[in-house]
């Protein structure tokens, strides 16, 4: 019987795509779909307990968090430690959202992607301004609601203005401007989700920040920080102005973490793998001769 043999290129060829394959990894930080009754339960990666300003006027329920306006759910999605992006490594969140009563508002939807600095809070009720977070840092975007733009994002400074303790409810106290009213806004409709799409990749740049609301064409913003930036990160929190809504609700959160494998991984994968490629080519020329 006269069997064929895999030709020795497309083996090599393949050989060296697993090596191209290892070269990145994901993690599943957290796949968050609110089971009822959870809400401060903290379970990585299932679930994250999500702490409210006052306690009051959040809850969980039939798969969704859902807040009142002027206050914040916030979650850490590590359990101690931050997720530290080296170049190359980027986080994501995507989650779907929806407004009831919008209203006509720039940054009126804010997404704060922070690093603790190991300040956390384990309880409801920390307020809107409280001096543990005085020493967060990292980014916020504004999703801005019926509106010609679509959003804007900022920085978080610390001792901006050390006499204000604002998480995410007073930008103008706490954050920088990176990029102020960007990208093609739309129309949200009253109590309708729709998909967000939240991207923050360290490159050789700096940070760069993008946002893309999936069911709306051309919503989106790219934004990159050069100087002094945050690379490290474990909290995320939501928070809706009462200018642009009545409540705000969040369903299936995924974040997930794009990083680049340990050398002791990535170099066999690299170069171990194109070596034994070369081999198999000589093996099978050796066979054929």
């Amino acid at each position: 019987m006269n069997k064929k043999l895999i030709s020795p290129y497309l083996f090599a060829f393949c050989l060296s795509g697993l090596a191209c394959s290892m070269a990145s990894a994901t993690t599943t930080l957290l796949s968050e779909n609110f089971p009822t009754g959870e809400r401060l339960t903290q379970d990585l990666p299932q679930t994250a307990a999500w702490y409210g300003t006052f306690g009051s006027g959040i809850s969980d329920t039939t798969g969704n968090l859902t807040s009142d306006a002027q206050r914040y759910a916030l979650a850490y999605f590590t359990d101690s430690g931050t997720i530290n992006l080296a170049e190359g490594e980027s986080i994501g969140f995507n989650f779907s959202v929806s407004v009831t009563d919008p209203a006509s508002n720039n940054s009126a939807l804010r997404i704060g992607i922070l690093n603790s600095g190991g300040e956390r809070i384990s309880a409801d009720g920390a307020g809107l301004a409280n001096t543990i977070f005085n020493g967060y840092t990292g980014y916020c975007t504004g999703l801005s609601i019926n509106s010609d733009n679509a959003a804007s994002v900022y920085e978080r400074v610390p001792g901006l203005d050390p006499a204000s303790n604002s998480l995410i409810s007073s930008i103008s106290d706490c954050y920088e401007t990176l990029g102020s009213k960007i990208g093609s806004g739309a129309t949200f409709g009253n109590g309708t989700f729709y998909d967000v799409s939240l991207t923050l990749t360290h490159t050789d740049a700096g940070m760069v920040i993008s946002v893309t609301m999936i069911d709306f064409t051309g919503y989106s913003a790219t934004v990159t920080d050069t100087t002094d930036i945050t690379s490290a990160f474990d909290t995320f929190v939501i928070y809706g102005t009462p200018a642009g809504m009545s409540s705000f609700s969040m369903s299936d959160i995924e974040i997930t973490y794009n990083q680049i494998p340990e050398p002791s991984a990535s170099m066999f994968s690299l170069l171990a793998l194109p070596l034994l490629a070369l081999g198999a080519v000589r093996a099978i020329r050796r066979r054929r001769s």
